[in-house]
């Protein structure tokens, strides 16, 4: 399916609102934690004895706290320590925390060129794992991956007077299926994916475009999205975890015509601070 190609558009608006897709525009990050990633690294790592305190930390990791939207590697790392403190021993860790924190590309494809090299144990069984994880994700159904409510109408709202952008870290072909099938992308002027390079560099992509940085607003709900609105110095819009509809309501009704108006600024740090806030310490 072709997508709304960044290097094709040209600027229409003034203003750019640019969308992170998972856990802010399409509820998935629940359902995808809790019924593919922590169920199978239950599984590959034998720990049916303690499921329920690893599931739990499994999901503070990834979607209530801080470190929500985590890349699955580096969460991985974090619930094997953890494991490895409190529920037992967990071979050759150190390879996979070095790997982790050495490698170019936190991907499968690297990972596999990884074990090659090394046959490690670990290594392979990330690798089982995080296969395995993507296998549940592809039977997911379209019931189990929709917008959050709100996000349609907000959209509705901001197309013709916004330039709109989905900025996601998900793969394009994901990215298509999900906003496609829910008729979303007549809204969508340009779409990135992992394909296209970081949150940061889209964003970046986006700026070289011609905007100023007082017109761009970044919607996330994670802390790389907060990250990369920072690095191209554009403001920050929360979809806090369990308030998206009220916040997305907030955004369609008040917030774009702060922005528009030239008033989001001095509600920026009250919104990053609720931010921070919902998450819990």
């Amino acid at each position: 399916m072709e997508h709304p190609d960044i290097d094709k558009f040209s600027k229409k608006h003034d203003f750019l609102i640019c969308i992170d897709s998972d856990g802010t525009a399409m509820d998935t990050m629940n359902i995808k934690h809790k019924k593919c990633f922590g169920p199978c690294f239950i599984t590959e790592w034998d720990l049916d004895e303690y499921s329920d305190e690893v599931l739990k930390t499994w999901n503070e990791i990834n979607l209530y706290k801080s470190t929500r939207g985590i890349n699955r590697f580096k969460g991985l790392v974090e619930i094997l320590n953890d494991t490895d403190n409190k529920y037992q021993p967990i071979q050759e860790l150190d390879i996979l925390k070095n790997w982790v924190e050495t490698t170019d590309e936190l991907s499968n494809r690297a990972l596999k060129e990884e074990i090659e090299r090394s046959n490690s144990l670990i290594l392979s069984k990330a690798l089982n794992w995080s296969t395995a994880v993507n296998q549940e994700i592809a039977k997911l159904t379209y019931e189990d991956k929709k917008p959050f409510n709100g996000v349609e109408e907000c959209l509705e709202s901001a197309y013709g007077n916004f330039d709109i952008s989905v900025i996601s870290s998900a793969n394009m072909s994901s990215l298509l299926e999900e906003w496609g099938h829910y008729d979303l992308m007549h809204y969508i002027d340009v779409i990135t994916s992992q394909e296209i390079g970081t949150k940061d560099e889209c964003i970046s992509k986006m700026m070289q475009k011609g905007y100023d940085t007082k017109h761009v607003l970044m919607i996330g709900d994670s802390l790389p999205d907060a990250n990369a609105a920072k690095t191209n110095d554009v403001y920050f819009y929360p979809i806090l975890p369990e308030h998206e509809e009220k916040c997305w309501t907030e955004l369609k009704d008040f917030y774009l015509s702060e922005l528009k108006s030239g008033n989001f600024e001095k509600h920026q740090e009250k919104l990053l601070q609720s931010f921070y806030n919902n998450f819990e310490k």
